[in-house]
């Protein structure tokens, strides 16, 4: 049985590779022909709710014990934490990819910027 921080892991990671890569557009393309995986597609804490519930299940991560009533509710709560904790790091990924891709896109203005600079810079002032 697998830590549960590892589930985590794990499923934020097939969380950013169903909602974010090239790789994981089939199954957004497939899937998201029904409403509610369309609009659950679009939502990184969504999936990763979804995605680390159903790996908290299939992982054993929230073993279920045999007994008492109270370790029922003990491992439906891990099931919901694991579930929970996948979501935020998810959503976390998701934010830091963000600004990646904001920080990029300032940098390539910063250089377009500096270009037009040096342009304005080099010209002739008596050719205007």
């Amino acid at each position: 049985m697998p830590s549960p921080f590892l589930v985590i892991l794990a499923a934020a990671g097939v969380t950013f590779w169903i909602t974010q890569s090239e790789m994981g557009e089939p199954i957004r393309n497939t899937a998201g022909r029904i409403d509610f995986f369309a609009r659950m597609f679009q939502c990184s804490f969504c999936t990763g709710f979804w995605v680390g519930l159903f790996a908290a299940l299939a992982t054993g991560a929230a073993a279920l014990h045999d007994g008492a009533a109270i370790a029922w509710l003990h491992d439906g709560l891990m099931v919901l934490l694991v579930a929970f904790a996948a979501a935020i790091v998810a959503l976390v990924l998701d934010a830091l990819s963000e600004m990646a891709d904001a920080l990029s896109g300032l940098y390539a203005l910063q250089a377009r910027v500096g270009d037009l600079l040096e342009q304005t810079q080099d010209r002739d002032p008596t050719e205007e």
